[in-house]
């Protein structure tokens, strides 16, 4: 049984037909990113570009602590590119808000 493309090649061609943004979005629906958190928190989106992987990794820590396990990962483009970042559910939105209370630039905001 010959064929003109081994099933290597037409793999590799069905993966290069994907639209990665359609994937990523996919993969990370239902989850809250912490850019989007804070623009939801009535904060700029130039300041939540700036800022929002130091939260990120503050809102990590406080889950880390009060879970015992990592958050989970979902995907973001960031800056034109597509990034691997921590995504939390809705059930975890106690600890974004502690988060926003705890991180120092955004501890103004919360007031």
């Amino acid at each position: 049984m010959s064929h003109s493309r081994t099933p290597r090649s037409r793999t590799l061609n069905a993966v290069n037909g994907v639209d990665l943004g359609i994937l990523y979005t996919t993969i990370s629906a239902g989850m809250m990113l912490v850019r989007r958190y804070l623009t939801g928190r009535g904060v700029d989106q130039a300041f939540a570009d700036r800022y929002g992987s130091a939260f990120g990794r503050t809102a990590a820590k406080l889950y880390r602590a009060g879970h015992g396990v990592e958050p989970r990962k979902a995907w973001s483009n960031v800056s034109g590119k597509w990034r691997r970042v921590n995504g939390h559910l809705p059930a975890d939105l106690d600890v974004l808000d502690e988060a926003f209370t705890t991180y120092p630039r955004t501890a103004a905001y919360a007031a």
